[in-house]
């Protein structure tokens, strides 16, 4: 069995303290055989978050980071987990990294999604790039719907929509 590599993206107005926890599950699961990297990229206001500028840059910054973290280990399946703005940062992230380039992903588990539900996930499905995109969706989640509502360029990903 390959060994694994897994890379955690926390959301905004936090600084993560799941992806510390999540870490130490894996590696007491799977010693010596999962990698865990936790890409933290500091606290994002509410007020930034509102602001597509702001967006496209922390979504730079970890496009070019997810490129180096998988080039650092070039022989493990890479799976990312991601919550809230995270899963902005991945998707729009994977989706800018030109294919040839683009890291391949075997699993995508995104959490209170702010991406929408028309977001192109089929794209890096069917060139291969991603594997599987889990897409775990609270059914009452006001945050969402409120950011759907007011903040341009984000939604409420859709409920049960998965691909396996």
């Amino acid at each position: 069995m390959r060994e694994k590599l897994i890379i955690t993206v926390h959301g905004i107005r936090t600084f993560g303290q799941w992806q510390e926890r999540l870490g130490s599950l894996l590696r007491q699961a799977a010693p010596n055989r999962v990698a865990v990297e936790n890409y933290h990229y500091g606290y994002f206001s509410a007020i930034a978050f509102l602001i597509p500028l702001f967006r496209w840059l922390a979504t730079r910054r970890f496009r070019i980071e997810l490129s180096r973290i998988a080039h650092c280990y070039p022989e493990r399946d890479i799976s990312i987990v991601a919550h809230s703005f995270g899963t902005h940062l991945v998707g729009y992230g994977l989706r800018s990294i030109p294919k040839s380039e683009r890291p391949r992903i075997e699993n995508v588990i995104l959490a209170g999604s702010v991406l929408r539900t028309n977001f192109s996930w089929g794209a890096l499905l069917s060139d291969g790039s991603i594997k599987r995109v889990i897409n775990d969706c609270g059914i009452d989640d006001s945050v969402l719907l409120l950011s759907e509502t007011l903040v341009l360029l984000t939604g409420m990903a859709e409920i049960g929509r998965a691909h396996v």
